[in-house]
């Protein structure tokens, strides 16, 4: 059975949804509308799938390029159900964003990009309500994570990861460091643990 954690925003088990974070579609308009006023990339992240609402540009590059991520289809917004944004921008653009868009949170991870969320996204009650459908104590669950919003996910998992590439924060509160995300710390952390 598969089960889906994606950034705090969702939780699923088998295609049935235990939580969705969604932005409202007043915000998600306001956000959308703001990024073409200022010519920012702009990526929705919904429950199933993204898609890219813009033009690719430096910004967007340097991140792909940082990430090893693949670029998401283009699309519109017709209404779609949204947990985030991905916003390309450097840090220059933060505190007039926050101003514009008061009902928006905004995380920045990387120097040219940031999550925009509604709600503050907690990873750990995510796990809690996975554990809990299945019935496993937070003993039997290991966690992998690499920035701040994923330090939640340290106190509802028995074992905490952080990623060799991942900040200060995280590497205090895990129980092992694995390599960067570039040189598959993932494989090496499950590795470490005999689970591959």
């Amino acid at each position: 059975m598969a089960i889906s954690l994606r950034s705090g925003g969702t939780a699923s088990v088998g295609g049935v949804y235990l939580h969705k974070a969604l932005i409202s579609p007043g915000n998600c308009k306001a956000l959308i509308a703001r990024c073409q006023q200022l010519d920012l990339a702009l990526e929705l992240v919904g429950p199933e799938e993204r898609k890219f609402l813009s033009s690719e540009n430096e910004w967007t590059k340097e991140y792909y390029e940082a990430f090893r991520d693949v670029v998401s289809p283009r699309g519109v917004y017709d209404g779609d159900e949204a947990v985030s944004f991905l916003l390309f921008a450097p840090e220059s653009y933060d505190e007039g964003l926050k101003t514009s868009l008061p009902g928006l949170r905004f995380f920045r991870f990387f120097s040219c990009a940031m999550d925009v969320m509604q709600d503050p996204h907690e990873k750990g009650l995510d796990i809690d309500l996975i554990l809990r459908h299945y019935g496993y104590s937070k003993d039997e669950a290991i966690g992998f994570g690499d920035d701040i919003p994923d330090i939640s996910m340290a106190e509802h998992v028995g074992h905490f990861v952080c990623m060799g590439n991942g900040r200060d924060e995280l590497k205090a509160v895990s129980e092992f460091v694995t390599d960067p995300i570039s040189k598959d710390g993932l494989r090496a952390g499950l590795r470490h643990y005999k689970l591959l």
